[in-house]
């Protein structure tokens, strides 16, 4: 086997190339430990996220049950919440009347 002797500034090349090297492995290293509360963090924003998601779809539901038992009561029209007066649509009243 042949040897060949590498100029100094071949081998501080290589020397250099391995240092970035190494630097960029460590540096990696420290965003992946950084990352992880993130990470934690992100998974339980989006587990609250798909709950309130649940949560509403519930509300949307029970909203639309009681507007649709006040409409077989009442039929169709309006509450003023802070009365508490319901207004029937007067095309309804000529309706059933």
């Amino acid at each position: 086997m042949e040897q060949i002797k590498l100029t100094q500034d071949e081998i501080d090349k290589i020397k250099n190339l391995q240092d970035e090297y190494n630097n960029k492995i460590i540096e990696f290293g420290q965003l992946k430990l950084e990352k992880i509360p993130i990470k934690k963090k992100w998974d339980e924003l989006n587990e609250r996220e798909s709950q309130l998601e649940k949560e509403m779809q519930i509300l949307f539901q029970a909203n639309e049950k009681l507007a649709n038992e006040l409409n077989l009561k009442y039929g169709d029209g309006e509450i003023d919440i802070k009365s508490g007066i319901f207004n029937k649509n007067s095309w309804n009243k000529s309706k059933k009347s």
